[in-house]
């Protein structure tokens, strides 16, 4: 491009294009959660308007509840809802003498697995009591030494089970579910995350009885388990 002074003289003129993407996603707005048909947690939040979130990207659904030792990711999701099948509001009206709290929170993740701040946390009453703190193992505060894949639990399960994996190392992660016959049925982990231990859960609601593995693979690691569903 030519750029001309007063005097009509060319002058040199440089232009940077800058993306405005380029970083990590902005963090999920307008979290809610209430109560679905079924009277479990039902969240909703604005879809982040990042073309790389818009196109490729997915959503992080993470909770915290007494039951569990800080925040841990639920599911990972392209919608911008997720139901919590795992628990079940308190009734309007009822006392919930035995309920407990549990938050949740969203990040969004774009197509080149970067990852945005937490959104905003919204709190719900659901039933079961929580346990003694006496009985919860706490956090270890020793970073894994090697890779490993945990056994999903429950095994058999219907139709939501829970997967654990440590990472000795930072490393962009997937952690994928495949069929008996080797079709990918749904991708739970695609990002880079830090060293460290991570649980995931797994819905299979929308899936078939049957035999199914999923497969944990980051750097040059990679391990494969079987489960089991059965409804």
């Amino acid at each position: 491009m030519e750029v001309f002074n007063q005097n009509g003289s060319i002058v040199n003129a440089r232009f940077y294009l800058t993306d405005p993407y380029a970083g990590k996603p902005s963090k999920p707005q307008w979290l809610k959660v209430q109560a679905s048909q079924n009277n479990h947690p039902y969240l909703t939040w604005d879809a982040n308007q990042e073309p790389d979130v818009l196109s490729g990207g997915s959503y992080k659904v993470e909770k915290y509840s007494t039951y569990e030792v800080g925040w841990f990711q639920l599911a990972t999701t392209t919608n911008t809802f997720y139901e919590d099948l795992t628990e079940t509001i308190c009734p309007l009206g009822q006392q919930c003498e035995s309920g407990h709290w549990v938050r949740y929170r969203v990040k969004a993740v774009d197509n080149t697995a970067k990852v945005s701040v937490p959104s905003d946390s919204v709190m719900k009453m659901v039933l079961g009591g929580a346990p003694d703190k006496i009985s919860v193992d706490p956090p270890s505060s020793e970073m894994p030494t090697e890779y490993s894949l945990m056994q999903n639990y429950p095994n058999p399960f219907n139709p939501v089970t829970t997967i654990s994996y440590l990472l000795p190392k930072n490393g962009l992660v997937t952690l994928k579910v495949f069929d008996i016959l080797g079709t990918e049925v749904t991708s739970l982990v695609n990002e880079t995350q830090e060293a460290g231990s991570y649980s995931v859960t797994f819905n299979a609601s929308q899936l078939p009885s049957g035999i199914y593995f999923y497969t944990l693979t980051s750097n040059n690691f990679m391990s494969t388990k079987k489960l089991i569903l059965l409804k």
